[in-house]
């Protein structure tokens, strides 16, 4: 049975996190400091609460390949999408690193989402070669 209350408060997060991600003015970036702990939160509590199925080894291994169908692919297929128009349109340099760690997950280099403005983007600084 799904919880309205935990289901505002992941929305809550949701919004945050995005907004962290395009550059918002310094005061909203400060308001959302607790969108990712609040996550953290959450998501812990509704694998406890899911966890009662979960007897077995094979149990777990089950629940956890629901998850990675669920949320590593779909992030691969938009990494793949976005690399290609990215190379298609020249928007960004990019190299292997900054490609494999973003397959990886890795938060060693960033990719600047904000194409029109990558001069002001905050995080463009790990495209320099010194620092990747």
């Amino acid at each position: 049975m799904r919880q309205k209350n935990i289901d505002i408060l992941k929305s809550i997060g949701l919004i945050c996190i995005i907004l962290a991600h395009v550059n918002p003015p310094k005061i909203i970036f400060q308001a959302r400091n607790f969108d990712v702990i609040l996550m953290i939160i959450i998501s812990s509590y509704l694998f406890f609460c899911s966890s009662s199925t979960i007897d077995s080894f094979s149990a777990y291994i089950q629940y956890v390949w629901k998850r990675v169908k669920r949320l590593l692919f779909p992030t691969w297929i938009f990494l793949t999408l976005y690399f290609l128009l990215n190379t298609l349109f020249n928007i960004q340099t990019l190299n292997f690193k900054v490609i494999l760690s973003s397959y990886l997950l890795g938060n060693r280099n960033r990719i600047c989402l904000d194409y029109k403005n990558i001069s002001n983007c905050s995080i463009n600084v790990a495209f320099n070669e010194e620092n990747v």
